[in-house]
This record gives C-alpha cells, sequence and structure tokens, in this order.
C-alpha cells in the first residue's frame, strides 16, 4: 500500500513526525497519561490515552481546514469524544455496549455542580432513611455480591431511581456502576468474571454506601473541572448543553448507513479480536448493568438481550459469531492483504480453533470498514490505534491487515507512529484463567480517497 503524497497528508505526516526529532519517544506520553476531568469517572477496559489522541486532533486541526466532525464507531468509554468536545468540535459516537453509551451520553451533558452535589446529599438520606432489607434479584446476583452488599445497592438503586432528573440520574448510575466494580464478588484485577477465592471473601469487608459516596464526590469534582473547561472554551449553550452537537447511539458498526452529514475525521481503536478471549467489555460490564435502571439505558427492545448474560454483548462484538462461508471469505481477503493470507496459512497449521476466530474476527472487520468509510466525506483523515494480539502464541499483525485492508477501500496511507504502553498497562485476556498486557500499539493515519 502505498503512502499518499496529498498535501494536506503532507502537511499532516510532517506535523505528526516533528516531535519525534527531539523526543523520540513523544508518542508514548509516559509523564503525562493522568485521567483527569471526564475520563476519570469510569475505569472503563483499555482505555486510550486522552494525551494521545488530544496530540493527534491537535495535528489535524492545526492542518487540515475542513474540521468540524469527529466520528468513532468503538466509542467506547468516550475518550476520543471527550477531547473532541474540549476543543469545540462535533461529535458522532456508537458502540454496542450499553454501558459504553452510557458513559458517553453522561459524558456529553456537562451539568453544574450544585445541580450534582443537592442530588447527591438527596440520594445519600434517602439510603440512610431505607430500612428495607430486600434485593434486586437478576442471573447470578448471590454468586457475585453477598446479601449485605446486595441490600446496600438496592437502597442505592432505589435512591438513585427516584431523582428527578434523568441525566443526574446517568451520572449516578455510573458512579454506581463504579461502586459495584469495587464491592463485588469479582476479582478487579482482570477483566473477566472471577470470583475471589473462598478465603479471601471470608476476610473482605466492604461498605457499598461509603465507597458509593466516595466515588461519587471524585466523579463530581472531575465533572466539574471538565464544565469549567468548556464554560472557558465559551462551548456550554445558554441551556446548559455542550454548545456543539453530540451524536451517540448503541449500534453494529457494521449496520451503520451513509449519513446525511458525512465526517471530516474518523478517530477510533477498534477490538483488537473478537472480545471474549481479548478484552471482553460486555463481561465486565455485566455486573455494573445488573444494577441500572433499563430505563435509563439505550438500546430498546435490543437491549434485554445484550444483557441477559455476560457474554451477549461480546458475540454481538466483531469476532463474537463465525458466518458459514467464513474460511471462505477470508481466503478472498487474504488476496488483498498478505498479513491476512500468511496468518491464516499458520493457523491453519495449528490445532485448536485458532483460524477460524481469526477469520471471523478479520470478516468483520473488514465489514466493519466498509460501513465506516461511508461515515466519512472524500480525503478525510483516519486515526486508527491498534494493538496486536496473540492466537496459539503467534503475533497477529492486526497494524499491517487494518493498513492492507483499507486500501480495498480506497485509503491510502500517511504514517504509523509507534508508541510504547508504559508499565504494559493495557491488559487482555488471553485464556479463561490469565490477564497479558501489552507493551506496545501503533496510531495507523490513512486518507480516504480524494474523490468519491
Amino acid at each position: 500500500m502505498g503512502t499518499t503524497t496529498s498535501p494536506a497528508a503532507s502537511a499532516l505526516r510532517d506535523r505528526l513526525l516533528k516531535p519525534l526529532a527531539s523526543d523520540p519517544d513523544y508518542w508514548t506520553f509516559a509523564a503525562d497519561s493522568r485521567r483527569t476531568m471526564g475520563h476519570a469517572l469510569f475505569n472503563y477496559p483499555a482505555m486510550m490515552v486522552p494525551q494521545v489522541q488530544g496530540a493527534l486532533l491537535d495535528a489535524w486541526i492545526a492542518t487540515e481546514k475542513r474540521r468540524q466532525l469527529v466520528v468513532d464507531p468503538f466509542a467506547g468509554s468516550g475518550t476520543v469524544m471527550t477531547e473532541s468536545m474540549l476543543r469545540g468540535l462535533d461529535f458522532r459516537g456508537v458502540d454496542i455496549n450499553p454501558l459504553a453509551v452510557l458513559l458517553l451520553r453522561v459524558k456529553a451533558r456537562p451539568l453544574k455542580e450544585q445541580t450534582l452535589r443537592r442530588a447527591l446529599a438527596d440520594i445519600c438520606a434517602t439510603v440512610a432513611r431505607d430500612r428495607r432489607t430486600d434485593m434486586l434479584t437478576f442471573r447470578g446476583r448471590a454468586k457475585w455480591f453477598s446479601d449485605p452488599v446486595a441490600i446496600q445497592l438496592t437502597k442505592l438503586h432505589r435512591a438513585i431511581a427516584s431523582v428527578a432528573s434523568r441525566d443526574v440520574r446517568r451520572f449516578y448510575w455510573v458512579c454506581l456502576a463504579g461502586t459495584v466494580r469495587q464491592v463485588s464478588n469479582s476479582r478487579t484485577s482482570t477483566f473477566k468474571l472471577h470470583v475471589y477465592e473462598a478465603s479471601v471473601l471470608e476476610q473482605r469487608s466492604v461498605d457499598a454506601v461509603i465507597e458509593f459516596e466516595r466515588i461519587a464526590d471524585e466523579n463530581v469534582t472531575e465533572a466539574t473541572a471538565q464544565r469549567d473547561q468548556l464554560v472557558s472554551a465559551d462551548m456550554v449553550a445558554r441551556n446548559g448543553h455542550y454548545a456543539g452537537e453530540i451524536g451517540t447511539r448503541l449500534a453494529d458498526v457494521r449496520s451503520l448507513k451513509t449519513p446525511a452529514v458525512k465526517a471530516d475525521l474518523l478517530m477510533t481503536s477498534p477490538p483488537y479480536g473478537d472480545n471474549r478471549t481479548t478484552v471482553p467489555y460486555g463481561q465486565y460490564a455485566f455486573l455494573p448493568l445488573s444494577w441500572i435502571d433499563r430505563a435509563d439505558l439505550d438500546g430498546g427492545d435490543r437491549l434485554a438481550d445484550l444483557i441477559a448474560t455476560p457474554y451477549r454483548t461480546d458475540v454481538a462484538s466483531l469476532g463474537g459469531k463465525a458466518g458459514p462461508d467464513v474460511l471462505k471469505r477470508v481466503t478472498t481477503l487474504g488476496a488483498s492483504s498478505d498479513g491476512v493470507r500468511i496468518t491464516a496459512k499458520l493457523l491453519q497449521d495449528l490445532p485448536g480453533d485458532g483460524l477460524r476466530r481469526f477469520s471471523t474476527f478479520v470478516c468483520d472487520l473488514d465489514d466493519a470498514m466498509m460501513a465506516i468509510n461511508r461515515q466519512l466525506r472524500a480525503g478525510a483523515f483516519q486515526f486508527w490505534t491498534l494493538g496486536e494480539r496473540s492466537i496459539s502464541g503467534n503475533r497477529i499483525p492486526t497494524t499491517q491487515i487494518v493498513t492492507e485492508l483499507a486500501a480495498r477501500h480506497g485509503c491510502a496511507h500517511v504514517v504509523t507512529l509507534a508508541r510504547n504502553i508504559p508499565n504494559g498497562r493495557k491488559r487482555m485476556a488471553i485464556r479463561n484463567d490469565t490477564v497479558g498486557t501489552m507493551r506496545a500499539e501503533s496510531i495507523l493515519v490513512l486518507q480516504g480517497a480524494l474523490s468519491s
């Protein structure tokens, strides 16, 4: 795949490479990767580094004349959305995970501190008065929560549900989601659901109300800091909403249709493989979602199915379900991608279902890329933050594969930036009982066809 030499691409490439002359590790952002403001509201799996995405946006803004609407089809916790808002840009985000879409909605709505503080005081007072001992019921409740914790979480659920404002309720559902992650019987050291050893549970003492109050207080402080910055930038309208245009929805990226208004930039980080064996976003979200009122979640008729079990959302994601012709399709893709062809050949000679898992994900990814390109105007730039997983002990060349698949859809390579991940902080589940850490990732920059 050739590197594009369009004037805009050359200018962007030069700006992205310039910092490396004085600091070869510039894009690592090892000393500046703390999550603050909206980024700090919830610890979502495999989050992008805000400072990296912010620097990429700044480079794009400095070199691109048409810069208004940013799209992220794998929006996750909203890192790209938050950085776009802080720069006064419009944003459109999609995700298949109901918890991710809740986070997007909360971070897109800058609420006043006094509104949040008053509601928090009401929630705490309501919980303190609540003498009921009943518990919400859902699949696996007794396994994942002790009765005392479940009673406390149920009280918090009732108190939040009684808040009049839907926007405020959603904010505190996120605080409750963070609380659930800390007080459940599932180990916090993994994104998968793994119960603590019996000996640990016997000695464990947690107070869900105290934990909720702590998380909520911190979240109000961070949300207020973000709102203050938006106000300073004149990006909060008189009605209190973000002054730009924000669109978020729960959807499968592969189902996206051509929009009336196409985006000026794609900035995203897709799954690195099927979620059940890499980063199990749906499994991670299952327990928090079980305590949130479904009326305040997106998804409509599809919601109940997505959160019925810990695995439904991951099965609905890329690579989650193999089609009948997946091996035939991956052979066709291999004709356009050396990365696909060589990897498929390697896995074909190994025991296990590695070839089928790889093929399913790659075919789904290609479908997603086709839909994504329909979202973008001609000549729009694309920033893909990519990591490389392993199957059967073999590293999958994800960056090469995405580059080659993009060429199938008319995109040209601009530059690839390598960045180390400090302390291997990005974790992936590599087997049922183990978690691996990623040490590096790539930022792949592409440009779409200059004419459609």
